[in-house]
């Protein structure tokens, strides 16, 4: 044996004696023996494979990961990213993610402490005592106290500031108990106020030089510094004084949770289709407040993202002005027009369904009576049923009509009127709809359009409309005072209506300082019943508000919401990464 031989380690021997035997049986097998070996193999491989991933997802869970970017494509400019001053949809969004409140909703339509520690209602209702969270800061680093909140109460109620949200601060006193401590003080007890305590709070340091000739070029209106979950990094301007993207990154020192997306980008384009192509191209990861006109014309390209669809609380309806057109007068002319109506179908017409119908002020809510179940044809042989009964005989040109006795004189009336609304696509198709019907019972109807500061300036303030088809945001308050109360039924007042029934006026004032939601609820019952009963208007549906976002991002998980910005107050807790741990750890 030469050295050469002995240079070969004697373990590795029987290694190569093994490795030979298999290759020498392997090669020794017939050609069907080798397939079933090899299906064999991968089955096992296959098999642990499974079995290992089973035994790790039985110990350990999926969990969101920090990290990632999320781009929403906005169908606005900014101009005033400050919730003093934010007007736009997209400032708004901006001021969601970039400032805190005291308070922020949840689910359930309820209000939860956010910078707030905790909130005391005075007996009477009329003080409300604030503690604020210990280790709340702004982006940068400076600590956030009862100061802040002060002066951003006054910077809203200044009047050379014009504040859009002034109106909602009237006659409140705002005072300081500690540095960590500040009083609101109420001029009569009002339970909707806590809604107020969402407002964003400016840090008085940066801003207390400022001007109210200057507040609204502040620089800090473009480039905010708050105190929410996200701050600005940095931002573009298509050209001089407009801002075409913000780019916010994760703020670490948030008080409630941390972002789990690090950046969050939103980029401005100049309409709807071109938001909507950037997320179906790509480009973009969110698009939200979509209209059912855009929904439809890219549905099929839309719905391969995730769709969320909170309700808003925005009811369309039908307001009958009884004073413009005397035919109103007669309960059964506006009964039998509701029974007409059948929302559901109104809906799946105007809207693809995508809503919430509703016979009453409260959005969403609907309650039973003896013409839900009908059909449309059933509706209209009722509604003229309910004419016929009360005297109304169809005329030669198929127009209902009656002799009538007002204020001593007898006139023929003649079931016609005209319905009036604003230049919107979705509010035209609910007009054509419900004229369409109206003609089939026998009513002789006409649309008047305006364009939306016409129809206020010209129709709604001085009330010359027959029929009003409006829309109305009442809130998660539920405040229905300014909508049915018969003192705002004159110019600026909201109530379209000009109602008038002294068991709801009693009702909505009561409404507004009950804090029990069993003696709201009863309330609210009251108010329902009272309105079904005089039919002073008809209540038709409320939209649902169409978000779409790529299937990348998880954790989306929005209720019903009183705006569209507010569907970003818990983007904090979307994700985009996700990691594996324990279950134990969890």
């Amino acid at each position: 044996m030469n050295d050469e031989q002995l240079s070969v380690p004697v373990s590795e021997v029987p290694k190569k004696n093994f490795k030979e035997k298999i290759i020498k049986a392997i090669k020794a097998l017939s050609v069907f023996e080798k397939v079933a070996f090899g299906i064999a193999i991968v089955v096992m491989l296959i098999t642990g494979y499974k079995l290992i991933n089973y035994g790790i997802g039985t110990i350990s869970v999926e969990v969101p990961a920090t990290g990632g970017i999320i781009i929403e494509a906005s169908t606005d400019f900014s101009r005033f990213v400050n919730p003093v001053l934010a007007r736009s949809d997209v400032d708004k969004d901006l001021v969601t993610l970039i400032y805190s409140g005291l308070l922020k909703p949840s689910t359930g339509n309820v209000l939860v402490n956010n910078l707030a520690d905790s909130i005391t209602k005075s007996d009477n209702g009329l003080t409300y005592t604030v503690k604020i969270k210990d280790g709340v800061t702004f982006h940068d680093n400076s600590p956030l106290t009862a100061d802040d909140v002060i002066f951003t109460v006054q910077k809203i109620k200044d009047p050379s500031i014009k504040s859009p949200i002034a109106g909602n601060w009237v006659g409140v006193e705002v005072k300081k108990v500690d540095d960590k401590t500040v009083q609101f003080v109420l001029p009569q007890p009002y339970e909707p106020f806590v809604q107020n305590l969402t407002l964003g709070i400016l840090p008085a340091h940066l801003w207390a030089s400022t001007t109210p000739e200057t507040f609204d070029i502040n620089p800090l209106n473009r480039k905010p510094i708050g105190s929410g979950p996200y701050k600005v990094s940095s931002f573009k301007e298509s050209e001089p004084g407009v801002v075409s993207q913000y780019s916010l990154t994760a703020f670490n020192k948030y008080i409630l949770e941390k972002p789990y997306v690090t950046t969050y980008i939103f980029d401005m384009y100049k309409d709807e289709e071109s938001a909507i192509k950037a997320v179906i191209g790509g480009r973009a990861d969110i698009v939200a407040g979509v209209s059912i006109d855009s929904y439809r014309a890219e549905k099929n390209a839309l719905n391969k993202n995730n769709m969320v669809i909170p309700l808003l609380p925005r009811t369309f309806s039908l307001f009958f002005n009884q004073s413009n057109a005397p035919v109103l007068l007669n309960s059964e002319v506006r009964s039998a027009l509701e029974q007409s109506i059948d929302r559901v179908d109104l809906l799946s017409v105007v809207r693809d369904g995508l809503g919430k119908t509703t016979n009453t002020p409260i959005p969403g809510m609907m309650t039973t009576t003896s013409t839900t179940t009908l059909s449309k044809d059933e509706r209209i042989t009722l509604a003229q049923k309910t004419l016929t009964d009360k005297g109304w005989k169809k005329g030669d040109d198929g127009i209902f009509q009656k002799q009538t006795t007002l204020n001593k004189k007898t006139t023929n009336a003649r079931l016609s009127f005209s319905i009036s609304t604003s230049n919107s696509s979705e509010l035209k198709a609910i007009a054509q709809y419900v004229v369409d019907v109206w003609k089939n019972v026998g009513a002789d109807v006409t649309i008047q359009i305006y364009e939306s500061s016409d129809l206020s300036d010209k129709v709604i303030h001085p009330r010359k409309y027959d029929v009003l088809l409006f829309g109305q945001v009442v809130g998660r308050d539920l405040d229905l005072y300014p909508f049915w109360h018969s003192s705002q039924q004159k110019d600026m007042g909201l109530n379209l209506a000009l109602y008038a029934n002294k068991k709801v006026d009693a009702a909505l004032e009561k409404l507004r300082v009950v804090s029990s939601s069993t003696d709201q609820q009863s309330l609210i019952t009251t108010i329902n019943r009272e309105i079904q009963k005089d039919v002073p208007a008809i209540f038709l549906y409320s939209p649902d508000y169409l978000l779409f976002a790529s299937h990348s991002i998880r954790g989306i998980s929005i209720d019903a919401i009183d705006s569209g910005s507010e569907r970003l107050y818990y983007a904090n807790l979307w994700h985009t990464d996700t990691r594996r741990t324990l279950k134990a750890f969890k």
